[in-house]
């Protein structure tokens, strides 16, 4: 079913942008040979010109607003990153983000100063609905220092495996995450974790479960010290 047509907007064209769909894979139109930040597949041909702004605004952007933007990679954050700043108004009208590959990052360090996740979320100041996902391998840690590790990966490899769950300010640190609160149209937050049943099995201190219930509480109050009341969801994925 066609949404409403706006106000003003071109009938023919609200029609070809509303055939769908109303997801839109950063990994599918960053990955074809035709890629192009500045005309990329999801507007299905239609391009800006200052000529006719009107249409632009009057019928494009409105249909942005409608849309859910998959982003599952850094490499996706580029392209988004780079449309973004090529295609007028989009920025300002995206509402719906799901970062399934927030938790690829490898964590903020001395050479990455910042999560690109989240500085593509505070690039968004009309957004209002965020999903990110967290691994078992991103929330916990060796229980060893690196020379232990290497002496029991060759007397005790099994013993080697063991891990520990990361604190909340380890997590939120590792992740920059502190950087969300920037971001002042959210409402709602989906934090979805990737239980593995590979790593699970070697955690002998700490629960998993716990700390991101412990990120949910940290999320909801950080946003309350801001004057902000945002829903936060913590789901298993599927």
């Amino acid at each position: 079913m066609t949404p409403s047509l706006p106000e003003g907007a071109n009938v023919a064209l609200w029609n070809i942008l509303c055939d769908g769909p109303f997801t839109i894979d950063i990994a599918a139109e960053s990955g074809t040979p035709q890629a192009n930040p500045i005309q990329p597949q999801f507007l299905k041909g239609v391009t800006f010109h200052a000529e006719r702004e009107s249409e632009w605004k009057g019928t494009v952007v409105p249909y942005i607003r409608l849309l859910t933007f998959t982003v599952a990679s850094t490499t996706d954050t580029f392209f988004i990153g780079a449309m973004l700043k090529a295609l007028p108004d989009i920025a300002n009208n995206i509402l719906r983000v799901d970062m399934n590959g927030f938790h690829w990052f490898s964590g903020v360090s001395g050479n990455r100063k910042s999560n690109p996740f989240m500085i593509l979320a505070s690039n968004l100041p009309s957004l209002r609905e965020m999903s990110f996902s967290l691994h078992t391998s991103a929330i916990t840690d060796s229980m060893w220092g690196e020379r232990q590790l290497l002496e029991l990966e060759r007397t005790r490899p099994d013993k080697a495996k063991e891990r520990r769950v990361r604190t909340v300010a380890e997590v939120v640190g590792r992740y920059g995450m502190a950087q969300i609160f920037n971001s002042r149209a959210l409402e709602h937050i989906r934090l979805v974790y990737i239980k593995s049943e590979m790593i699970t099995p070697f955690i002998v201190q700490g629960t998993p479960e716990v700390v991101l219930a412990n990120i949910r509480k940290w999320l909801v109050q950080g946003f309350k010290e801001h004057d902000r009341e945002v829903v936060v969801e913590l789901s298993l994925a599927a």
